[in-house]
């Protein structure tokens, strides 16, 4: 029964008290059996145990502390990667000297234009260095006959 002049919705169920304070049902039910919740503890009139608004705060302070054994476990530290030890720029790089007519450059400064054909270039052999590794002239052959460079 609730104290004079509290009723039950002014109490909270252990339901309640365990959403509120992170420890499972037991764990309260387990500190209501031996008597470190007494001070916050009522019953209704059906016998079930309520708790004090109260309860959940001092449960956060300690009255009710986590077993060793109960704290999570930590995330695992994943295996370092291996590096690779191909820098990815020289596939790249063989790629884009093939692509890129050296005939039509000067020496810096160069216009947007020829800054947006330098990107398309990168992009281009990314792109080909990413799905054919390194430039063989075999290679850039094949593609030109598929029509695709």
């Amino acid at each position: 029964m609730a104290p004079v002049g509290m009723s039950d919705t002014e109490t909270l169920s252990v339901a309640e008290v365990s959403a509120l304070t992170g420890f499972s049902r037991m764990t309260i039910y387990r500190a209501v059996r031996d008597g470190r919740l007494n001070r916050w503890l009522t019953r209704d009139d059906k016998g079930q145990v309520r708790l004090l608004p109260d309860a959940a705060v001092a449960i956060r302070r300690g009255v009710i502390r986590r077993r060793i054994d109960s704290q999570p476990k930590p995330a695992p530290v994943p295996e370092p990667q291996a590096e690779n030890p191909v820098n990815p720029w020289v596939d790249i790089a063989s790629w884009a000297n093939q692509l890129i007519d050296v005939d039509q450059w000067g020496p810096p400064p160069w216009p947007a234009d020829k800054w947006a054909t330098l990107e398309f270039v990168l992009d281009m052999a990314d792109n080909l260095a990413a799905e054919h590794g390194s430039y063989t002239a075999e290679v850039f052959a094949r593609l030109q006959a598929e029509g695709v460079l």
